[in-house]
Formats: structure tokens, sequence, C-alpha cells
């Protein structure tokens, strides 16, 4: 009978994930994306290090002589690659995938607080709905993305505690201080998440500190270091 279960909810699944893609597909409409393929053009012919795009992206003086990368510019340098590699017409499906990719993390963060499979489609929808404004191939998915993910990952280590966590949440944060600077939302978040229950019995929360001092660590290396590999 758990099996059956479990088959009939990866079916809703399998259904919901499928609409989630279709609904998100659409023309492009990101009204920085040309700039963002430029950009990518600049800093892939410089390795991130010639003027060109520090001056149009950073106008104060200061900044626009930055030898190193900000927070962003792996972005554009992955739209870049990704309109060399497979054409603009690739983007309206790099999209939905990344959308899809928000509500396959957010269906299994229901699951594991024991949602039932038509409450987890019902709310999907609604989510999706007030979402829609955000369908656009900007690096804001990204923070979308790693925040449901971060959700995810306090859920998993509620139920079994996982030693190797630190280093998963550095690398998490290493990748997406580079993508988006929404990456300090998550410092916050994943304080609050791994230490609430220690702060209300009035302990330490050790834990929540090691993993933030883990995010921290990956925000200041993803913010910075970028260069040295291009």
């Amino acid at each position: 009978m758990e099996s059956e279960s479990k088959r009939e909810a990866r079916w809703w699944m399998l259904a919901f994930l499928v609409w989630v893609f279709l609904a998100s597909l659409g023309p492009v409409i990101e009204f920085d994306l040309w700039f963002r393929l430029r950009l990518g053009q600049e800093l892939f012919r410089s390795h991130g290090l010639g003027p060109g795009p520090r001056h149009f992206l950073w106008p104060q003086p200061v900044l626009a002589d930055s030898p190193t990368l900000h927070c962003d510019d792996l972005f554009s340098l992955w739209v870049f690659g990704i309109q060399q590699s497979l054409g603009v017409q690739a983007f309206p499906c790099i999209t939905a995938l990344l959308v899809t990719a928000i509500f396959a993390v957010i269906w299994q963060s229901l699951g594991k607080i024991g949602w039932p499979a038509p409450y987890r489609v019902l709310l999907g929808f609604l989510c999706f709905k007030l979402f829609e404004g955000r369908l656009m191939l900007r690096p804001q998915l990204f923070t979308d993305l790693a925040l449901a993910w971060l959700v995810l990952l306090y859920l998993k280590d509620r139920e079994t505690p996982n030693r190797h966590l630190p280093l998963t949440v550095g690398l998490l944060f290493f990748v997406w201080m580079s993508l988006h600077s929404g990456a300090s939302l998550g410092l916050p978040v994943i304080f609050c998440l791994f230490g609430g229950e220690d702060l209300a019995a009035r302990r330490i929360p050790k834990r929540a500190l090691l993993l933030s001092l883990a995010a921290l660590a990956g925000c200041c290396c993803g913010r910075e270091d970028w260069t040295r590999w291009l």
C-alpha cells in the first residue's frame, strides 16, 4: 500500500513539473539580457581583467578599476556561453528548466513535512501564479533556487544530521555569490533555520554558527576569487 502511495505521488510530481516547465516557456522578454550577453563577451575576451566591463557596469572610479569580478558577472559569462554554444533560441528552455528546478525542490520540501501530493499541487499552482512575474532569465532565479534548496537541506538535516553539510553549504554559497548578490540573504536565513530551535531553548546555536561561517567563507570566495580561474 505504501509503495502504491509513493508511486502515485511520483505521477503527481511528474505531471506537475511537466506543467510547470510548459507554463514557463515563453518569448525572451528579459530587459537586460542583451546587456548581459555583451558583458559576458567582454569578460570572456579580457578574462575578467579588462577595463571595459568595469566602466559600463560600475561608473564609480574606484569600482571601475577593480581587478576582480563582481557579483552577477559569472551569470553574464554563463549566459554568453549558452548563446555561443546553443544560440538565443535556447534561453526559453533554460529559463523553464530553472523554474522547474525551483518547484521540484519546493515539492520535495513539502513532502518532507508530510503534505499529500494533491495539496502540494494546489499550493504549487498558487505559488507559480505568484511567481509568474519572475519568469525571466535573470540571476535572481538562482537566488530563488538556492533559498528553496536551503529549506530542503534543513528539513533533510533535521531527519538525519549530515556531517558533510558545512562543506555543502560552503560550496552552495560560493557558487551562489558568484551568480547573484542575493546570497547575502541566505546568511540570516541559514542561521534562523538551523539555530531557531536552539535559540528558543536558550542554547548556543553551535551548528547554526558553524554553517553560517561556512556560508560566509563561501560568499567571500565567490565574491572575489573567480578571476584566478579565468
